[in-house]
């Protein structure tokens, strides 16, 4: 099962980054899409990939999210504050159970200030039936593969927490 968790996870990302496209075309509210039920097809084929009760806890705050509604709020406060953000999916790194690491670069550019931010970040994504259920963030590498039950001996030498 795990390749085919390492692939969910890559297809999470690639969908993340469509929504992301369509999303800086004409900026709107996740979460009033996902409350109307008539969501855009981008954020549909994102919303397929991870369970409806997904939990998420993001490296920009200390609260865990939960369901599309919870999640999609969070990102919602989240692009407030951005006039640009974009994610890079760099690596993935399986964990041969339920749990897949990836290695993010992530750019904000901050809306008024126009500062731009560059980090690495690293989520650990659980797969349950299929679908992603859980997600969690951290801005350490350590840290990162001690939740995914990995160790350094287990990551590639092109992966660092740099």
């Amino acid at each position: 099962m795990s390749r085919e968790n390492v692939e969910l996870v890559r297809q999470q990302f690639a969908a993340a980054a469509r929504a992301g496209e369509d999303y800086w075309q004409k900026p709107y509210s996740y979460a009033d899409e996902v409350r109307s039920n008539k969501t855009r097809p981008e954020l549909q084929e994102l919303m397929r990939l991870v369970h409806p009760e997904v939990e998420w806890t993001p490296a920009f705050s200390t609260q865990t999210y939960r369901g599309y509604i919870g999640v999609a709020e969070a990102w919602d406060e989240f692009l407030e504050a951005a006039e640009k953000y974009t994610l890079t999916l760099r690596e993935l790194i399986d964990s041969d159970g339920d749990k897949v690491l990836a290695v993010v670069d992530g750019v904000i550019k901050g809306k008024g200030s126009g500062a731009e931010v560059n980090a690495r970040m690293f989520a650990v994504m659980t797969v349950r039936d299929g679908l992603i259920w859980r997600m969690d963030d951290y801005l350490d590498f350590a840290d990162a593969l001690d939740a995914a039950g990995l160790s350094e001996r287990d990551a590639p030498a092109s992966t660092s927490g740099e």
